[in-house]
């Protein structure tokens, strides 16, 4: 009994880990009277909320290089996504992320509406901001092949274990 739960913990565990991380990436754009920009974010998809790992793309005229923990004065940036609603992706903390200026920026929800915040304080208000989720690669499907090495070793496994057990004498049985 011990020895088959232990191949069913083996089974599992092999199952689990072998599961590969997801990612989505997103396209993001946003744009005021006197600002814009647009990129790539990567973001976890396990959620709601989805948290953003990883962003690029091109503010104004800067390269936008990577993420920011905190921006502008105000708390940590959430860096989180919303699916709940396509109009509303961000909340009122926003995403965060470095230029290759000296400016940081964070976007993020106000006062129904988008605002863009830079390392000067500087308020945009007004602005639109989307979120397009990337198509991706599926993930891979095992080939037959892998589900019949599979049980090849399974059955080789409860093959060993019978035999043992026909092979080893039994305790008093002469």
């Amino acid at each position: 009994m011990e020895f088959r739960l232990a191949i069913v913990a083996v089974c599992a565990a092999v199952l689990v880990c072998a599961a590969p991380a997801h990612a989505a990436t997103y396209h993001w754009s946003y744009s005021s009277s006197t600002h814009s920009g647009s990129g790539q974010l990567t973001a976890t998809d396990s959620g709601p909320p989805y948290t953003i790992t990883a962003i690029n793309g091109v503010f104004d005229s800067w390269s936008v290089v990577g993420l920011a923990n905190t921006c502008c004065g105000s708390p940590p940036a959430s860096q989180l996504l919303y699916s709940y609603s396509a109009e509303l992706p961000l909340d009122n903390l926003g995403m965060a992320f470095s230029t290759d200026s000296t400016d940081g920026i964070n976007i993020f929800y106000m006062n129904q509406g988008y605002v863009m915040q830079d390392t000067d304080q500087d308020y945009v208000e007004g602005g639109s901001f989307t979120l397009t989720l990337v198509p991706g690669p599926q993930p891979p499907v095992p080939e037959p092949a892998t589900f019949a090495l599979f049980a090849i070793g399974l059955a080789a496994l409860v093959a060993g274990r019978r035999w043992r057990k026909a092979t080893i004498p039994k305790p008093g049985v002469a």
